[in-house]
């Protein structure tokens, strides 16, 4: 990898957490009693239903425990449900609820018109390729398998 390669990964690099980092603090998650990992595991769960806690903590990187008391968090405000898992009887499924789906959807407008005039300006086949690439990098640095990472 040369050396402009190396900058400009960095530099995507800081700009991602910069943003991440501009949404932790912006007031809307807490008005709606979200933390960013609270919100990340909303999305989560509305792309892919069904993922146990331990599941959920692998995606994330975070202990069992720890993404149990983020999903505990959510059960308590009403914005995840928790199951048995019939399969595994040990194992707790972790189910977007209706209440869940519409804080979701609520942040996501909020961000949309955070963001819509810069997103406006990037074409929509320059964003798609923008996520395909820094989901590329986040499997390469974490040497998980698409299969594995959507789990």
């Amino acid at each position: 990898m040369s050396k402009s390669t190396t900058n400009d990964f960095a530099r995507i690099i800081v700009n991602a957490f910069s943003l991440q980092s501009a949404i932790t603090s912006n007031q809307m998650l807490a008005d709606k009693g979200l933390t960013t990992a609270g919100w990340l595991v909303l999305r989560r769960l509305s792309n892919k239903e069904d993922l146990s806690v331990a599941a959920l903590g692998r995606a994330f990187s975070l202990t069992r425990q720890r993404m149990f008391q983020i999903v505990n968090r959510l059960a308590e405000k009403g914005y995840v449900e928790l199951q048995i898992n019939e399969e595994e009887k040990r194992a707790r499924k972790v189910l977007l609820t209706a209440e869940g789906r519409e804080v979701l959807k609520a942040v996501e407008k909020e961000l949309t018109a955070l963001l819509g005039d810069a997103l406006s300006e990037m074409p929509e086949k320059s964003m798609d390729k923008s996520a395909r690439m820094l989901r590329k990098l986040t499997l390469a640095i974490s040497g998980e398998t698409a299969e594995k990472a959507d789990a």
